[in-house]
């Protein structure tokens, strides 16, 4: 996982070998906060099958106190290939 200079993307990349099916996968994922606090995160993969999702992420509620800590929004899209 990797992290631009001014935070504001974050990136995964990771290469893998299917042994089973004797072929390479591929995972992809990209998060932003260029909109903060409003999170998109677009990530495709080739894992067990292809697919390409956005998600769109939107906190409702954060603390650091006891009790619900993080609580979100969250708006996903997924496109199977």
């Amino acid at each position: 996982m990797g992290i631009t200079a001014l935070g504001d993307f974050e990136y995964l990349i990771r290469g893998l070998y299917n042994f089973t099916d004797k072929r390479p996968e591929i995972d992809l994922v990209l998060k932003t906060s260029l909109m903060s606090p409003l999170i998109s995160t677009l990530s495709f993969t080739t894992i067990d099958y292809s697919s390409l999702s956005l998600s769109l992420e939107y906190p409702l509620h954060r603390s650091l106190s006891g009790g619900f800590l993080f609580f979100y929004w969250n708006l996903r899209a997924d496109f199977p290939g």
